[in-house]
């Protein structure tokens, strides 16, 4: 049911402004009046929905605990589409109209906001297609994609400038009551990021796991946080002035916070050689990809590669308790050298009854465990009651959408798998 809330918010929002374009209608109007109408329709349901898209691509805390970060972003994605086309039909709409009644108006300060913010959306939209291809960094999506933040105040501009428009009356409340949204968010934003930069962390240790994988450990201010949770990190030493997301690996019982990273693109390669004593800001956590409660229920860990850490939080969260819980962790890598936590997991096993790790490897001929990718029959070897286990997925989407597909076959319920989806470009 939570996974419905900002779709009943945005709905609400949308019938509002229906109700309120439909009671402004005249009676009698021409063909040419009717499109005119629609197409402002069109125009005013994209900008009721503006704030909903901010809202969910600002990581709101209080909203995200009850949805996760990554279902906001996938609805962030699909409103963003919509909003666009929205934009796109609405000036096409009011030209065909203009056209047909023969008074086309001039193009004035009205049209000049409106095509400004049709491009601030097209940039923001086509943000992610245009990093993938030209630069793969997550600093330039997150650069252009800023742009939609002038959107709003831009709509809002070109909407207040129709001029002689006697239905503009009913929609100064619904306006109001967006920008007033809007000033929130902004607010929201600020606080929280100020807040961060007062309580900064400093490295303390870094550790070299692998030739591609760092851990560094912070000090700092206490953060609360359940085992498998992420954070936002910066780090100003990096070069990067964007926040980076990281999934905490130590324990929430520890005094000290860590993060494991893997050397996988030009800001990760700036952050292997970052050394003690340098800053890190955080703001979170975030997730609800999180240890669950109930400990009479079989549980299943699928880690892909870097995917380890969230279950490393977790482990390690239940190594402290000296709880019992039935646990097979499944740990898919390349080579026995990609083993970076072996020696940690054995040592997790030991103080955890009920902890079975089982390594795969897919490229390595000597190794004498489990051989390949994850499958089917690797699963049905190692858990004796798959129906009655709960599963956690973490790591890249293809590992992910690869192993659903297999529990999926296996008849293995949507409500019996959790993963978390970490690609925010």
């Amino acid at each position: 049911m939570k996974k419905y809330i900002l779709s009943a918010g945005a709905i609400s929002l949308l019938a509002a402004a229906i109700f309120i374009w439909w009671t402004s209608l005249y009676p009698g109007l021409s063909f040419a009046s009717r499109i005119n109408d629609l197409g402002r329709l069109i125009g005013i349901l994209a900008f009721v929905i503006l704030p909903v898209q901010m809202v969910l691509g600002s990581r709101v805390k209080e909203l995200e605990r009850k949805i996760g970060l990554d279902r906001f972003l996938l609805f962030h994605r699909a409103t963003g589409l919509v909003i666009a086309a929205a934009i796109l039909l609405h000036p096409f709409m009011i030209i065909v109209s203009e056209q047909a009644s023969g008074f086309p108006t001039p193009f004035g300060l009205t049209k000049t906001t409106g095509l400004v913010a049709f491009l601030a959306v097209s940039a923001a939209v086509s943000a992610p297609l245009i990093v993938r291809r030209l630069f793969s960094r997550y600093e330039a999506w997150v650069r252009v994609h800023r742009i939609g933040f002038l959107v709003l105040p831009l709509a809002f501009l070109h909407s207040f400038f129709f001029a002689a428009n006697p239905s503009r009356q009913p929609f100064l409340s619904l306006w109001l009551l967006v920008a007033l949204a809007y000033a929130a968010l902004l607010s929201h934003r600020f606080i929280t990021r100020y807040f961060s930069y007062r309580s900064p962390y400093n490295i303390t240790k870094v550790f070299k796991e692998a030739p591609l994988i760092t851990t560094f450990v912070m000090s700092g201010k206490p953060l609360l946080y359940n085992p498998g949770q992420f954070a936002f990190l910066k780090f100003p030493a990096a070069k990067a002035s964007e926040w980076h997301p990281f999934t905490i690996s130590s324990s929430p019982s520890s005094s000290e916070l860590s993060i494991t990273v893997k050397t996988v693109g030009d800001f990760t390669s700036e952050l292997a050689l970052l050394g003690e004593g340098e800053t890190a800001f955080l703001y979170g956590p975030f997730g609800n990809f999180v240890l669950p409660t109930r400990a009479d229920i079989p549980l299943v860990f699928f880690a892909g590669g870097i995917g380890i850490t969230p279950f490393l939080s977790m482990l390690r969260w239940l190594a402290h308790k000296r709880e019992k819980r039935r646990i097979t962790l499944f740990w898919a890598n390349r080579t026995r050298e990609d083993l970076f936590f072996e020696r940690e997991l054995q040592y997790l096993q030991s103080r955890i009854s009920g902890l079975r790790v089982v390594h795969a490897l897919s490229r390595d001929p000597n190794w004498n465990g489990e051989k390949g990718h994850i499958s089917e029959a690797i699963i049905r070897r190692n858990i004796s009651e798959p129906e009655r286990a709960f599963f956690l997925l973490c790591g890249p989407t293809g590992f992910m959408e690869t192993l659903r597909d297999i529990l999926k076959r296996m008849r293995i319920q949507k409500n019996q798998i959790a993963w978390e989806r970490f690609s925010f470009i």
